[in-house]
Parts: structure tokens; C-alpha cells; sequence
């Protein structure tokens, strides 16, 4: 309860008394996404298969005659790195 009043209290403090907190216009932040945007030839990966089975995975490459691409993590996915 403690700790929960503690971080509201820095919270608020910062947002108070930080001068760079400052809302943007919708046009710069469009301007702003348009700059991240991926393009068309950038979201090529999209059109591949994408399977999480391994087995299904093998299958599909034989039927289709493909190579299989295979990425495996271990451990949590959204640890940090």
C-alpha cells in the first residue's frame, strides 16, 4: 500500500515538473508514423507460412517441395535479451 502511494506521489511529481511533457499535433505524430511505417517490400515476410507446430511445419515443406526455416528460442520470449 505503501510502495503504491510512493509511486503515484513520483509519478505525479514528474509529470508536474518536467517542462518536456508537451502534447503533440495529430499531424506530427501522423508525419511521425508515416516515417516508421514499414513499406510494401518491407512486410514481404508476411506471405511466408508461418507454423508453430515442427511436425506440421516438416510436412508443409515436403508437400511444397520448400526448405524449412527453423527458429527456435529457449526461456521466456519476452525476457530481455
Amino acid at each position: 500500500m505503501q510502495a503504491t502511494f510512493i509511486s503515484i506521489a513520483v509519478v505525479v511529481t514528474l509529470l508536474v515538473t518536467s517542462p518536456n511533457v508537451v502534447a503533440e499535433k495529430p499531424s506530427e505524430l501522423k508525419k511521425k508514423a508515416h516515417a516508421v511505417r514499414a513499406t510494401a517490400a518491407e512486410m514481404n515476410f508476411i506471405r511466408i507460412p508461418w507454423v508453430t507446430d515442427v511436425f506440421e511445419g516438416f510436412k508443409l515443406a515436403r508437400d511444397e517441395q520448400r526448405p524449412v526455416f527453423l527458429y527456435m528460442i529457449t526461456g521466456d520470449p519476452l525476457d530481455d535479451c
